[in-house]
């Protein structure tokens, strides 16, 4: 089985972040999403929770089979969707998605549960979609470990420059950036990839 990858999703508000993310997860059979916004023109077709107990469920009901589910709860429950998704994605590979991400984390390390998905679940051959607006503000855990760089137009300068150090490319190609543009860099290949939408 290969190895699952960690793609850290970047951008401002309608940047284009989340389609490009739902596109991407058209392939998979087994998703679980930490759906903090619970926009309801965001992924259709999922069973939406916003009872952790309902999710527990599910996911017990679903443990070796396809399932497209949400959680909307409390900020405080991360923690353990964290430890669930974890469980669920031992029991047979699947994607793991987490929007807005800077609301469950901070600059410093991983929480513990998200910590565990981060550096232990791609041996499962489960991906990860770690979906942030603003990098500085979310964990280095995620930063250092992600396959996959994939930036949207970002709307703060430093935001841009923090971001371009990271991808190691120069500034300019993330100023660049308009709605549904993006630059992508897999940090295993060292390839670096630019979209241009229109």
């Amino acid at each position: 089985m290969a190895d699952g990858k960690i793609y850290l999703v970047i951008g401002a508000t309608r940047s284009g972040k989340t389609y490009w993310t739902e596109k991407q997860l058209k392939k998979y059979q087994r998703i679980i999403v930490w759906d903090i916004k619970h926009d309801l023109k965001e992924f259709k077709g999922f069973i939406r929770c916003t009872s952790l107990a309902d999710l527990i469920s599910y996911c017990a009901s679903h443990k070796n089979k396809p399932l497209r589910i949400t959680y909307s709860g409390q900020i405080k429950d991360f923690e353990m969707f964290c430890k669930l998704a974890y469980t669920w994605a031992n029991d047979k590979a699947c994607a793991i998605v987490v929007d807005e991400l800077s609301d469950v984390t901070t600059i410093s390390k991983a929480p513990p549960a998200w910590g565990h998905i981060i550096r232990k679940v791609l041996c499962t051959g489960s991906d990860v979609f770690a979906i942030t607006q603003r990098p500085a503000e979310i964990d280095k855990t995620t930063v250092g470990n992600a396959s996959i760089f994939h930036v949207h137009r970002m709307s703060r300068a430093k935001d841009r420059k923090y971001i371009a150090d990271e991808m190691d490319i120069d500034v300019s190609q993330v100023n660049q950036l308009d709605d549904r543009d993006y630059i992508e860099k897999n940090n295993i290949t060292r390839k670096v990839t630019n979209y241009k939408y229109k």
